[in-house]
């Protein structure tokens, strides 16, 4: 008997404990313990998309099927790291920083297969022989995806900016250029 209600007791000690416990647990089980580490897992996903396109960016400097091609990787890539962001638990209740991760992410996703494979056949089209009604088709598509691009990012940016406020850290801009370089090497 004495078994009995000491492994009750064990039993309702360690619920409380697990209940008390309030460091986000993502759908992976990943426990993120800091903010920081929140921070960092987000703009991980995000940095290693860039450096990807980048590398996608340089790869390219004659358009080709092969560049079409390498789009709709990067695109799914980018459908990847979102929905590895969306994962995440909110940290203490508050999911916009991760919110606006996704929402960047999905845009960079829907923008390269769309827009951006449509200015890449644009200009395999025209070839050398580029006109006006390609420029002025190339500049608009640009224009249109440039206001979204800085539209979503400074949403990015501000999210990120109030959740390290809210959490008490301050951002390390060399920290994101440190990851970026990594990348690229």
């Amino acid at each position: 008997m004495r078994n009995i209600k000491i492994g009750v007791f064990a039993s309702l000690l360690l619920l409380l404990v697990a209940c008390n416990n309030n460091q986000p647990v993502g759908k992976d089980g990943k426990v993120y313990r800091s903010a920081i580490e929140y921070n960092d897992a987000i703009i991980k996903n995000q940095v290693g998309f860039a450096n990807n396109y980048l590398s996608v960016l340089n790869k390219h400097q004659v358009l080709s099927e092969q560049t079409l091609e390498d789009l709709k990787k990067l695109s799914s890539e980018a459908a990847l790291s979102s929905k590895i962001i969306e994962s995440m638990p909110a940290y203490k209740g508050d999911s916009s920083f991760r919110d606006a991760g996704v929402e960047l992410l999905n845009f960079y996703s829907h923008f390269l297969l769309d827009e951006f494979s449509t200015i890449v056949k644009l200009r395999m089209l025209a070839g050398d022989s580029i006109t006006h009604q390609y420029t002025d088709s190339i500049n608009m598509l640009t224009a249109k995806v440039k206001k979204q691009e800085v539209e979503l990012d400074e949403k990015f940016q501000r999210s990120q900016k109030a959740f390290a406020q809210k959490n008490g850290f301050r951002l390390d801009p060399e920290k994101s250029q440190e990851m970026l370089k990594k990348g690229r090497e």
